[in-house]
Parts: structure tokens; C-alpha cells; sequence
């Protein structure tokens, strides 16, 4: 099927999928595929906020290599304070999952 968008179809939802653990990115993003979602990938902090441009949802590991999925999440959420975001993590911390529920606090 050509990627080109007819006057009935919509466009896929973009899905951001940032994971450093690569077998757990590629599960998501098989899934999030099949069900018929644009899936954008990234392993880093930096990788995110470079693919972050242009997505409909987010999905964020919070232990990643360069920093934590809490920062892409905040500067996700300075753009599109709407943008549902999913949360992922083994970590069994309260404040830590606590502070990944506050809203961003805007910049000035």
C-alpha cells in the first residue's frame, strides 16, 4: 500500500518507544506495528529528545544510559502537556514513581 493518505484514511498514530534494553524496545515496537501505530525508536535520553519532534504518545523506560526517562518526559510535556506518556519501570522506588506523576513545571 502506498504511504500516500486517500481522502478516507487518517494517518497512524506516532508512537515514541525509548528503552536502552533492546529486546524490550523491539517487543514494544513489534506490537505497537502490528496494531497499526508509526513506531519512532530510542535507546538514549539524547536519541529521544532528538525523535520527539512529531509523536501522538510516548512510552519511556525510566533507567536509560545518559540520564533518566522522568527529564524526556518534562521536556515532552513542555511541548504537548497533553501528550500521554507510559511509564515503564522495574524500579520499585515510591518517590521515584511519585515524581513521574507530578506534572512539569513550566520554564521561565
Amino acid at each position: 500500500m502506498s504511504s500516500r493518505l486517500y481522502h478516507n484514511e487518517v494517518p497512524s498514530p506516532r508512537v515514541l518507544v525509548v528503552d536502552d534494553e533492546r529486546l524490550v524496545r523491539w517487543a514494544l515496537c513489534q506490537r505497537l506495528r502490528a496494531d497499526g501505530f508509526e513506531v519512532t525508536e530510542a535507546s538514549t535520553v539524547a536519541e529521544a529528545l532528538e525523535q520527539a519532534r512529531t509523536v501522538d504518545a510516548a512510552i519511556l523506560d525510566y533507567r536509560l544510559p545518559d540520564g533518566d526517562g522522568i527529564s524526556v518526559l518534562r521536556r515532552l510535556h513542555e511541548v504537548d502537556p497533553d501528550l500521554p506518556v507510559v511509564m515503564l519501570t522495574a524500579n520499585k522506588d515510591v518517590e521515584i514513581i511519585v515524581d513521574a506523576m507530578k506534572p512539569a513545571r513550566p520554564t521561565t
